[in-house]
């Protein structure tokens, strides 16, 4: 994979600060690996897909950041890719939130924007990580220590969102 941009007539080069194949490589090592199996036309999208879905379940998962706080910060990319402007969202974690390799991930979600804006499977991507974003984001609304049992229709829609 290579990292992305537009060339003169459109077709896909390099972009800066969009190293995507090394944030596989740090994030996603299994992943990685498979993604040399499918075709290399399906390389690129796959693995910016990846990488945006890792980016946000890292902010739902972080035991460093409170739990009010991560559904504030995935709040606001839900309203901003529901207005489809979400390319330079990089939220501000507080120091010590993350671990230095997360913190790396999320400082290069301007860079795995400007990937996407460049893909032509930009809108299914868009699609699919905004589904699972609303599975993150009920996640984060849903579970807590007294949380009651799932009712059937919450369990359907939590497994068809993660």
């Amino acid at each position: 994979m290579s990292r992305l941009a537009v060339a003169k007539g459109g077709e896909a080069a390099l972009a800066p600060g969009a190293d995507i194949p090394s944030l596989l490589r740090d994030h996603a090592r299994t992943f990685a690996l498979t993604l040399r199996l499918l075709p290399r036309p399906m390389r690129e999208p796959l693995g910016v897909a990846y990488l945006l879905a890792r980016a946000t379940d890292t902010i739902a998962d972080a035991a460093g950041i409170t739990a009010g706080r991560r559904l504030a910060l995935l709040q606001e990319l839900d309203g901003l890719l529901g207005k489809g402007d979400s390319r330079f969202w990089c939220p501000v974690i507080d120091k010590g939130g993350l671990p230095p390799r997360e913190e790396e991930l999320i400082r290069s979600l301007p860079a795995l924007h400007s990937a996407l804006e460049l893909l032509p499977e930009r809108n299914s991507i868009l699609s699919l990580w905004r589904m699972i974003l609303q599975g993150q984001l009920f996640d984060l609304r849903r579970f807590g220590p007294d949380a009651a049992p799932l009712t059937a229709g919450e369990l359907e829609f939590y497994c068809g969102t993660v």
